[in-house]
């Protein structure tokens, strides 16, 4: 079970950093070569959109962990701590243009609603202008 998770969190990376349209569960399956039914055996019943609420939690999980880890990196990278926020800054902002569609998914509202967080800092984010 663990490798048709990885395999469709990955196939949902890739459409979203490939293709402009909604992610959808038909869609990530067919990709991954998989039936229709096996993102709802990984990720939840079809009910309520169950499926496809809990993909979405995992991609946005997959993104804060691939998001810590290039912060992590040049934070621990340098000793000077000036170097090491500068480097932390650049990182954040490279994550944010190479995948702007998932960084939206991460911060937006209807992760936020599902998860319980605030939105308010990631819809500005996501407002500003610089990601657009």
């Amino acid at each position: 079970m663990n490798e048709l998770r990885e395999l469709l969190l990955e196939v949902a990376l890739e459409i979203l950093r490939e293709e402009e349209t909604p992610l959808a569960l038909r869609k990530v399956a067919e990709r991954a070569g998989k039936s229709r039914t096996a993102p709802y055996l990984v990720f939840g019943e079809q009910q309520d959109g169950g499926g496809l609420i809990g993909l979405k939690l995992a991609v946005a999980t997959r993104g804060a962990e691939m998001l810590h880890s290039a912060l992590l990196k040049e934070i621990t990278s340098v000793e000077d701590a000036r170097v090491a926020l500068k480097g932390a800054t650049n990182a954040f902002f490279t994550f944010v243009r190479a995948n702007p569609r998932l960084f939206r998914l991460m911060f937006g509202p209807e992760v936020a609603e599902v998860s319980g967080s605030s939105t308010n800092d990631g819809e500005l984010m996501i407002k500003h202008p610089e990601f657009k």
